[in-house]
């Protein structure tokens, strides 16, 4: 069933390579500059593009009467609709888990090319937004979003069992670990466990303290 499933999706990417809008085959064609050289699989995708024409892929466009270029695509796997072929392409990763583009620096992998470039930001240290309020500058246009939250006070995010209120999705996922008792941060000297990565940084300076003070003694 999973390779059926695998093979439908292919058929599908394949069309809508196949039938792409100019303006979609160059942000393909400036994908394939950044995927690592050890991937085949785009190289089998292109040599498909003209070889293969697919008939069983049923794809729903609705034409703008202002603009007949514009063509919304309906995926088939999830019903969702995106704006052209070239993110439904992009799309039908998030169902095949196919991730082409890789980090040399890190090694994580990524399904579309531009999380990839905003990833490559945090390596080299670019932080092309700034907050309008307080100048601080960040990576991604999403990290300033979460930061004015700090500005505005907005808090949309509550916990479902006690309603407190937090500023982002993350803080009230670290929250929850409080009520449900997981403890995923384990200190690899003493094998005590915390809720919070901060808490644990603080619980290893006990460690490099004692060790520090150990190394003092033994150099007099």
């Amino acid at each position: 069933m999973l390779l059926r499933k695998r093979r439908f999706l292919q058929t599908s990417t394949e069309q809508l390579l196949s039938h792409s809008s100019p303006e979609a085959e160059t942000r393909d064609n400036e994908e394939s500059q950044h995927v690592d050289s050890g991937t085949t699989r785009n190289t089998e995708l292109n040599k498909r593009r003209h070889s293969q024409r697919v008939d069983n892929l049923t794809v729903s466009s609705s034409k703008s009467r202002t603009d007949t270029k514009n063509k919304s695509v309906q995926c088939e796997v999830c019903g969702k609709t995106l704006q052209d072929k070239y993110n439904m392409i992009t799309h039908l990763r998030v169902h095949t888990d196919e991730k082409p583009y890789s980090c040399s620096t890190c090694g994580k992998r990524f399904a579309d090319l531009s999380t990839f470039k905003k990833h490559k930001r945090i390596h080299k240290g670019e932080k092309p937004y700034s907050c309008d309020t307080c100048g601080k500058t960040f990576a991604t246009s999403l990290e300033v979003k979460k930061h004015m939250k700090s500005h505005t006070g907005e808090k949309p995010y509550s916990c479902r069992t006690c309603e407190k209120r937090f500023a982002t999705s993350s803080q009230v996922k670290r929250h929850t670990r409080i009520h449900t008792g997981e403890k995923q941060y384990p200190c690899s000297t003493s094998g005590k466990r915390f809720v919070e990565r901060n808490k644990l940084k603080k619980h290893m300076r006990i460690h490099t303290d004692s060790y520090e003070r150990v190394c003092t003694i033994m150099s007099r």
